[in-house]
């Protein structure tokens, strides 16, 4: 296998070399391969030949039974395949675009593809098959781009929509069909006026706050200075530490708390004007026992609560019994103390007699009365 035939144009440059080899197009543009055939061109021209920089090769290959274009190696060793076509596709052609294959035998063609910045000298490939409408991200600091998985970054803001077409942020946990948390702008404001969120500016440390279940379809964030009612429509709130205040200097605020049972009023627990910046507190004292303070119905739309410069108990009961048998008559009552005040009056009696005084004792006190009241009642309030 070797060039057969050889010859050459003289007196025009760029000259044009005619070779005729038994050799492949594959074998002839490896390298080395003019140096390989030195002695068969030698013999062939009757002596060395001639090369220059600028010849351009026209090879046939009785092998292939197929013509090839070489451009000549500057130290005259090697013949380089040459992608040249004989017929360009859409002619004419555009300054700058990219020349693409139009068939396996190289013809070229101009489809309108062009750099978006000649002046760049990156062309950015894609790493693998992507998804329509997937992010291209890039892969590596040479700027081949993909959609794999992967965390995108924008030095700047990231928008979804524009001012009249709507646009939301979507995020999917790592269980497949659990949902999604979307960041939507849905109802449409007043006027040109943007909400954003944000984190308080003094946060000490990382945190997760996470949005719970509002046991409906829609519900709401407890925001500041809203006008309207917001409601928690199951579980509590808590205030675990600092204080709850309804309302606020100038601005009346209630506390309501509503019993178990539908349409059964509420307690309210309410501040009015106190003639002066004076609070009014309710509290309690040292307490031996859990205690629940019930308050009474008086019978009228108003009334008001006794009270006292110092700690006051009281205990009322209503028609205690009473055995008869002397004026003088001792009722058991472990909440009297011998520094008691009682207060009292026979509700019924068998034989008439009035109370004449009550002497208060440690666990009991005597009723004094005009006379026998004989078998009857009676009403007492202890007061300590």
């Amino acid at each position: 296998m070797a060039i057969t035939h050889i010859d050459r144009d003289w007196g025009v440059s760029p000259s044009i070399v005619r070779i005729l080899s038994s050799d492949s197009l594959a074998a002839i543009g490896t390298t080395g391969y003019l140096t390989a055939q030195k002695a068969n061109i030698e013999a062939i021209n009757a002596g060395p030949f001639e090369w220059v920089i600028s010849d351009f090769a026209l090879i046939y290959s009785s092998s292939d039974n197929a013509w090839g274009f070489f451009a000549i190696s500057s130290d005259f060793a090697s013949l380089i395949a040459f992608a040249f076509s004989p017929t360009v596709i859409g002619t004419p052609v555009t300054i700058g675009d990219f020349a693409i294959f139009q068939s396996t035998s190289g013809n070229l063609e101009d489809l309108g593809y062009s750099p978006s910045n000649a002046a760049k000298s990156k062309v950015v490939m894609a790493g693998s098959a992507v998804v329509a409408n997937h992010i291209a991200l890039f892969q590596d600091t040479a700027g081949t781009i993909d959609d794999t998985a992967a965390t995108a970054i924008n030095n700047g803001s990231i928008q979804a929509g524009l001012s009249g077409t709507a646009g939301s942020l979507i995020s999917f946990p790592s269980g497949a069909t659990s949902g999604e948390l979307i960041l939507a702008a849905v109802t449409n404001s007043s006027g040109n006026f943007n909400t954003t969120i944000s984190n308080a500016s003094a946060v000490g440390q990382s945190q997760v706050i996470s949005i719970p279940d509002s046991g409906a379809s829609t519900g709401n964030f407890i925001i500041s200075a809203s006008a309207g009612t917001q409601h928690i429509t199951s579980g509590s709130l808590s205030v675990d530490q600092g204080n709850l205040a309804a309302g606020s200097s100038g601005h009346a605020g209630t506390v309501s708390s509503f019993p178990g049972t539908a349409a059964n009023g509420s307690l309210i627990l309410a501040g009015v004007n106190a003639g002066g910046a004076f609070n009014t507190t309710i509290s309690n004292g040292t307490m031996g026992q859990s205690t629940v303070y019930s308050l009474g119905d008086i019978g009228a739309a108003t009334g008001g609560i006794v009270v006292a410069t110092s700690a006051i108990r009281m205990k009322a009961v209503d028609a205690a019994a009473a055995a008869g048998g002397a004026a003088a008559q001792s009722f058991t009552d472990t909440f009297c103390t011998s520094t008691s005040v009682v207060i009292g009056n026979w509700v019924t009696q068998a034989n008439a007699a009035e109370v004449v005084k009550i002497v208060p004792g440690n666990g009991s006190f005597v009723v004094t009365s005009t006379a026998d009241a004989g078998v009857g009642t009676f009403s007492y309030i202890i007061i300590k």
